[in-house]
């Protein structure tokens, strides 16, 4: 019985091209989609739920819209304004929201400096808010980084209130907890603010009393 080879015919330079051009592509696609399947499971193990973080950014970006619909109380600064999480900033400014506040009647002297300085870095979330090179507000919150944090120290500038950027401040620090899948959130309200972290979305912790231990610098 006699047989038959089959040869292939020659290919030409441009099919060979097409070719190469073809599994490189095939190649790409699949390291893509290695490298996204990667990513996904690398964030789905740092942050195993979003769901909360996912609501509380509609709740507050649903509450933004509601405010620009607010004639009384447009914010047209906010869109200048860069809100930050930092672990260092200009310690004057940041002494000065302190004092501004009523929350610093120390002096202000190196010590306080250092002091501004620690509160800054060793705090688990330290925001401020940055208008050109002014910080016109800040907020932080202390947390073990696992499952509680409280919100403290927020405040704005005098002459920058009732622009919005409270609100940002406070969305920030949570955003941040929130993407630490930290969902036990607490705060304690000054008098007559209220209402601010009300239409946030906090509520009053019924049925439980704040205490202080009242320590005084003896020196």
């Amino acid at each position: 019985m006699s047989s038959k080879t089959l040869i292939n015919p020659p290919m030409s330079f441009s099919s060979r091209k097409k070719i190469e051009r073809k599994v490189s592509n095939l190649r790409k696609e699949n390291n893509n989609k290695v490298e996204a399947k990667e990513k996904n499971e690398e964030n789905t193990g740092k942050y195993p739920d979003n769901s909360n973080l996912r609501w509380w950014s509609s709740f507050y970006f649903d509450y933004l819209k509601q405010e620009s619909n607010n004639p009384d109380n447009p914010h047209p600064l906010l869109a200048s304004v860069e809100i930050e999480v930092v672990k260092e900033a200009d310690l004057e400014q940041i002494l000065t929201l302190y004092k501004q506040a009523g929350w610093w009647n120390e002096p202000i002297d190196e010590k306080a400096y250092e002091r501004a300085r620690r509160i800054i870095s060793e705090t688990f979330c330290f925001v401020i808010a940055l208008y050109q090179d002014r910080i016109v507000g800040m907020g932080r919150s202390i947390s073990d980084g696992v499952s509680d944090a409280y919100i403290q120290d927020v405040v704005v500038d005098k002459d920058f209130r009732r622009q919005g950027i409270g609100e940002a401040i406070i969305h920030r620090i949570v955003q941040f907890l929130l993407e630490h899948n930290i969902k036990w959130i607490a705060l304690i309200s000054e008098p007559g603010s209220e209402e601010f972290y009300q239409q946030l979305g906090f509520r009053e912790l019924i049925g439980y009393t704040p205490f202080i231990f009242p320590f005084e610098d003896k020196e």
